[in-house]
C-alpha cells in the first residue's frame, strides 16, 4: 500500500482518481490545487504524487519540478490528455515526472502504471 497525494481541479476526476486509488489498496489523499499539494507536503510525506497537468496557478509540470527538488524519491506521475507520449515529451513532462497516466484512465490503467512502479 501506498501513501498517494491526488492533485486536480476538477471535482469528478478528483473523486473518480481517489475512488479508483482506495479500490487498489491505497491511502490518499486529496487537494484542488498544486499551491494546497505543497503546503500538504510540508506536514506529510507521500510515495507518489498524481496531479492533473492543467491546474490553475502552478501547472502539474510546475508542482512535479518542486516536489522533485524537495524529495527526488517521491513518485511524480502527471493525469493528462495529451493523445501520445510524443506530445508529452514535445513540453519537457517526462524530465519532471516518473509517469504519464493519459486521460481517459481505468482502473486496470492505474494498476498497471502504479504496479510498475512501486515495485
Amino acid at each position: 500500500m501506498a501513501r498517494i497525494l491526488v492533485v486536480d481541479d476538477e471535482p469528478d476526476v478528483l473523486e473518480y482518481s481517489c475512488q479508483i486509488l482506495r479500490a487498489l489498496g491505497h491511502e490518499v489523499e486529496a487537494v484542488a490545487s498544486a499551491e494546497r499539494a505543497l503546503l500538504r507536503l510540508q506536514y506529510r510525506t507521500f510515495d507518489v504524487v498524481l496531479t492533473d497537468y492543467s491546474l490553475p496557478g502552478l501547472n502539474g509540470l510546475e508542482l512535479a519540478q518542486m516536489i522533485k527538488k524537495r524529495s527526488p524519491a517521491t513518485l511524480v506521475g502527471v493525469i493528462s490528455g495529451w493523445e501520445s507520449p510524443e506530445q508529452s515529451r514535445q513540453t519537457g513532462v517526462d524530465q519532471a515526472v516518473d509517469f504519464v497516466l493519459p486521460k481517459p484512465f481505468t482502473l486496470r490503467d492505474m494498476k498497471a502504471v502504479l504496479s510498475s512502479r512501486l515495485r
